[in-house]
């Protein structure tokens, strides 16, 4: 579980949304958007079109942000961040969800590994 100091509000969200630069792999996509803080913040969306079963969107939703949380070290400081998970990535499991992740904040240039 992300700590309560690296997880974005909803005001936030909407903005990082709508401005964020847009980044994506097969099975994630995420916005990112540079904010005022020295931490970075997050935030997790599995829509409901994906699976009928909250339990299944909050076990991936739980995955991913321990993926976040093993790779907090190596983020850099400043960004809002918002990672949507497609239907593809319902069956997925932890190691690939981090693996993929790893790879896309890679590619999006804020991960330092």
């Amino acid at each position: 579980m992300l700590s309560k100091k690296n997880r974005l509000t909803k005001d936030l969200i909407e903005g990082v949304i709508k401005t964020g630069k847009r980044f994506s792999t097969d099975n994630i996509f995420l916005k990112i958007s540079k904010i005022g803080q020295e931490d970075s913040l997050f935030t997790f969306v599995v829509i409901s079109g994906a699976t009928k079963k909250a339990t299944t969107r909050n076990k991936l939703k739980r995955r991913a942000r321990y993926a976040a949380k093993c790779l907090m070290g190596n983020i850099k400081g400043g960004l809002a961040i918002v990672v949507f998970f497609q239907k593809t990535a319902i069956n997925k499991g932890f190691s690939e969800i981090k693996e993929e992740m790893t790879k896309l904040f890679k590619k999006a240039g804020i991960i330092t590994l």
